[in-house]
């Protein structure tokens, strides 16, 4: 299936200086390493190639990549105290959450929670991971995907201080639950499974503050339009 895919092929030399933040570029390469990549030519790098935990997996330096037709077709690479920081475009990211490289990579949808840790799968060929190691990066083909939502900006629940503003016509995402203006105060006990929720009433709004989830959603009043969405301290 993959093989049948247009990957972009090219190959240069992986930085090997751990302090650089570390390219990343959706739906084409990790680290210097593209999509398309020939195995054999994995070594140019000049970073050493041993197998992987899984036969189709090959490591390569701190990254790891998949094979499939003898070519690359996805790059990860697990961030560390050696590598934090990421490039993504013009940006210079040091992640601390999967959402913090979602809001770079492009066409993010909301955080998934599966088996062995969460991702945000991007459309433009890249997931942003969380595992009990730590964060992960992967560059992969680009999504066709029509039906994901794709996130115009991220609340990490638990983030106090981080604050949100909401704009008509856009999706926004804290956590696994997608945002719109259109969500009303039912809503956030309701189809969002929020619990725990405190209401309470402030200058010209309505603040629902939920801090066992760490978030907290501000609706303007009179109309009662989400207006801001806020991440505040996890209550154990």
């Amino acid at each position: 299936m993959l093989t049948a895919l247009s990957l972009i092929v090219g190959l240069a030399t992986a930085p090997t200086n751990p302090t650089a933040p570390v390219p990343v570029v959706p739906g084409q390469s990790l680290g210097g390493i593209a999509l398309g990549t020939a195995e054999a030519d994995l070594g140019k790098t000049g970073l050493p190639v041993s197998p992987g935990a899984i036969d189709t997996w090959r490591k390569v330096g701190p990254y790891e990549v998949q094979i499939d037709g003898g070519k690359v077709v996805q790059i990860s690479l697990d961030l560390s105290s050696l590598f934090d920081t990421l490039k993504i475009g013009d940006q210079i990211v040091r992640p601390q959450a999967p959402e913090d490289m979602a809001a770079h990579l492009g066409g993010c949808g909301p955080l998934e929670m599966r088996t062995g840790g969460n991702i945000i799968e991007c459309t433009a060929g890249a997931m942003a991971g969380q595992h009990m190691g730590g964060l992960t990066v992967r560059v992969v083909p680009p999504s066709q995907a029509s039906d994901q939502p794709v996130c115009a900006g991220y609340i990490v629940p638990g983030r106090d201080g981080q604050r949100l503003p909401l704009e008509a016509g856009k999706t926004y995402c804290a956590g696994s639950s997608v945002l719109t203006t259109a969500i009303v105060q039912a809503d956030v006990l309701g189809k969002l499974r929020y619990n725990t929720c405190q209401t309470q009433p402030s200058e010209g709004a309505t603040v629902v503050s939920c801090p066992y989830q760490g978030v907290r959603f501000v609706f303007a009043s009179p109309a009662g339009t989400l207006a801001r969405i806020e991440g505040v301290a996890i209550k154990q």
